[in-house]
């Protein structure tokens, strides 16, 4: 619920928390009624105004609870199948995020790793600058589009669809951020052979294995077919990962970093085994691949900038002993000459000395 005095009323704006509609005529308090479609959510207790339409199948909560009562790392069943991301909040520490997709019942049906780090020069930074890492919010999932155009690239993209996203909510949106979609690339030939399996940050998208974003198209398309009430529903990004001596994880929860599961009445497929040793070696190599790069990309900055620090140094050295072609310098001599038969007398003359093969005038 909004606190009077204390925010901004953005008559403009009609949307509250995760994005829902503000529904302010049902008790002229603005911000306390929200939306969610088939049902209507009190803002002020986080309860809804009616019966849970699964309520039965939740005999431990209560009929009119939200989430469990943990609406940051859970999200409301919608009749949608989704996508959670649970990300690290220091992503200049740990960029990598645990991806969840669940069906529109609430069962994980595949479970992976996605890169969340923005622009190089932006990664750890504000997440609601402009190509800055994946800000944490709510995303509205609108559709599969084809990649190899002149819209997105197969090198940037990857060679299978990509999942376009729509910002709701979050951290970035009163930037105006957008556009962060879920996607492969970077990961075909000399892109490779340089960076083998690591992948690339972004900015501002979540980059996964081509393969693996394959695999999801084909478990949501199957979802689809197999109910009807199926469809995409949302994608939330939260910084809820802790680290475990090493290990990032999601608190309470068991399942590891992958695990993909097959969903229910789907067309059997072949079993994708990663275990977490082989998880965990996978994820050890990437963040040591990765600063062996960063590294490297850090030592050949600090040798362009000597080199510039020379150049700039010749530069002025060539300024400050500017040599022109111009006339011969005159040299002072000292030549004895006779006065009337008197001792020699010192006298000073000048006298032209040729330099370099120049004229003597």
């Amino acid at each position: 619920m909004l606190l009077p005095n204390r925010h901004d009323p953005g008559d403009g704006y009609r949307y509250g928390f995760n994005g829902m509609e503000k529904i302010d005529e049902i008790d002229g308090v603005e911000g306390s009624k929200l939306d969610f479609g088939n049902r209507i959510y009190d803002s002020r207790i986080g309860r809804w105004l009616s019966l849970d339409g699964l309520a039965s199948e939740y005999p431990h909560q209560s009929d009119y609870v939200y989430v469990s009562n943990s609406p940051i790392g859970k999200i409301d069943i919608d009749g949608d199948w989704d996508i959670e991301v649970h990300a690290y909040k220091n992503r200049k520490k740990y960029g990598y995020a645990i991806l969840i997709v669940k069906d529109r019942m609430g069962n994980e049906v595949y479970r992976t790793t996605v890169r969340v780090q923005g622009n190089k020069s932006k990664i750890g930074k504000s997440r609601a600058l402009k190509m800055g890492d994946t800000p944490t919010g709510t995303y509205n999932l609108v559709e599969w589009r084809a990649t190899g155009n002149d819209r997105y690239s197969r090198a940037v993209y990857g060679p299978n669809d990509l999942l376009a996203t729509d910002y709701k909510s979050g951290e970035g949106k009163a930037a105006g951020r957008n556009g962060m979609h879920i996607h492969g690339g970077r990961q075909e030939g000399d892109d490779y052979m340089k960076y083998g399996k690591l992948l690339w940050n972004t900015s501002g998208c979540m980059r996964i294995k081509d393969s693996e974003l394959k695999e999801i198209q084909n478990i949501t398309q199957r979802l689809e077919e197999n109910d009807s009430e199926e469809s995409p529903g949302i994608l939330t990004v939260t910084n809820d990962l802790v680290d475990e001596n090493g290990k990032y994880v999601i608190p309470g929860d068991n399942a590891g970093i992958l695990q993909n599961v097959e969903p229910v009445n789907s067309t059997p497929k072949t079993a994708v085994d990663n275990t977490d040793e082989t998880i965990d070696a996978t994820l050890k190599e990437l963040d040591e691949m990765d600063g062996v790069i960063r590294d490297g990309l850090e030592n050949i900055e600090n040798m362009q900038n000597e080199m510039r620090e020379m150049m700039q140094e010749a530069d002025d050295i060539l300024e400050n002993n500017n040599i022109e072609d111009s006339a011969p310098k005159k040299k002072k001599i000292k030549q004895a000459v006779v006065i009337d038969g008197a001792a020699p007398k010192k006298k000073k003359i000048k006298q032209a000395v040729v330099i370099d093969g120049s004229s003597g005038n």
